[in-house]
């Protein structure tokens, strides 16, 4: 996702990569707060770049 952003790209959709299904089911938030965390991160790299 770096080299997408690193493009310049100004939005992307994260739905079904923040909120699996399987996550959401099983009721799992550690995991989805793991990969928002995950996603965020990567994100402020590439913002602060």
């Amino acid at each position: 996702m770096a080299e997408y952003l690193a493009l310049g790209v100004k939005a992307v959709g994260l739905t079904t990569a923040l909120f699996p299904l399987d996550a959401v089911k099983a009721g799992d938030w550690a995991r989805i707060t793991g990969l928002a965390r995950q996603a965020v991160s990567l994100l402020a790299g590439v913002a602060g770049a």
